[in-house]
């Protein structure tokens, strides 16, 4: 659509439809003329620098806007991000204030009466995975919520851990439920017959992303026909991705289809350290170390235990310099 921008003594350019605005004061105005409909901004497109921005005066109607329709890939992508992180943090908000039960009933219970997941949030992730036109790799990406490392920084007074992921598993099960013809029909239209030769391209990696992420979030509904899916996937696979994809998921489920594949995975690369170290065992005291680092971020009596481990840790004798630097640094 042409733009026309409307000066300070009235006079109005015609910009075209593409045009630059300068801002060289603390404080600007621009007004747009000839507008047919109230506009939705999508700023800092195809802006590569880290930015942390605010802007007045945007609803969730916006964001839900440019979820659905941003032609800018990053933008459309933080605007999920936004409305995903605002909801669990309202969510979780409502759960610490029910009471100290964190059980998936309990949680389920207090979100549901804080209003749930919303419709809206529901058909833009559907709008994504329908996008014919977008990429596997963005579809898969954008239908992520943040982690609860990353909604940590944004909880006050200290936050519980697992309640936290108690709520953040009830976003993950609706979303999972009500998207559950799209995923399924995600998983089928990226999934190689038997037999394909891995590939490694950027189409076969983003198809890949897609199914695997797909069926990441079916799993969480411990559908038995899902899990028992997952494990055939997790045995037949021809590649390492969606191997540890399968696996990653059966190891979040309770039941013997998680057993046995932790068992088969460490019998078949028993002799081949480095994969077990990878996505097994433990990692090296300095990686292991770094998860107290964020003690402070958790509620009084977690805070209390960390603290305690991490003086253990800096008190015992032969510490590397790594360990000690981290642990050290820590608890000032």
């Amino acid at each position: 659509m042409p733009l026309k921008l409307r000066h300070a003594d009235g006079s109005v350019a015609d910009l075209g439809t593409t045009g630059v605005l300068r801002f060289d004061t603390a404080e600007a105005v621009f007004t747009f003329v000839e507008v047919p409909s109230e506009p939705v901004p999508s700023l800092l497109r195809g802006f590569s620098a880290p930015v942390k921005m605010e802007v007045s005066g945007q609803s969730d109607e916006h964001l839900y806007f440019l979820l659905a329709h941003d032609s800018d890939p990053f933008n459309r992508w933080e605007a999920g991000q936004r409305l995903s992180r605002k909801l669990l943090l309202q969510l979780y908000s409502a759960a610490a204030a029910g009471g100290a039960a964190h059980g998936d009933k309990a949680v389920a219970e207090r979100c549901g009466a804080a209003g749930g997941v919303p419709e809206a949030l529901v058909a833009a992730f559907k709008a994504l995975l329908t996008d014919e036109d977008l990429d596997g790799s963005f579809k898969a990406m954008a239908i992520s919520l943040p982690t609860s490392n990353e909604l940590l920084d944004a909880i006050s007074g200290g936050a519980d851990p697992t309640l936290l992921y108690a709520v953040r598993m009830y976003v993950v099960r609706q979303l999972a439920a009500a998207l559950r013809p799209e995923l399924e029909a995600a998983v089928k239209a990226n999934d190689d017959p038997a037999g394909t030769p891995y590939a490694f391209t950027a189409a076969a990696c983003a198809r890949r992303a897609l199914k695997n992420r797909a069926l990441a979030l079916l799993s969480t509904l411990e559908d038995p026909t899902i899990t028992a899916m997952l494990l055939r996937r997790f045995k037949e696979a021809s590649n390492m991705t969606d191997e540890i994809s399968a696996l990653g998921s059966l190891v979040e489920l309770s039941g013997p289809e998680r057993e046995t594949a932790l068992a088969a995975f460490y019998d078949k690369f028993k002799d081949e350290p480095l994969v077990l170290l990878k996505w097994l065992g433990l990692q090296v005291a300095a990686r292991m170390v770094s998860a107290f680092t964020t003690w402070r971020q958790y509620d009084a009596s977690r805070q209390a235990l960390m603290r305690a481990q991490l003086e253990r840790i800096v008190a015992h004798p032969g510490l590397s310099e790594n360990v000690f630097e981290i642990a050290s640094k820590s608890l000032k």
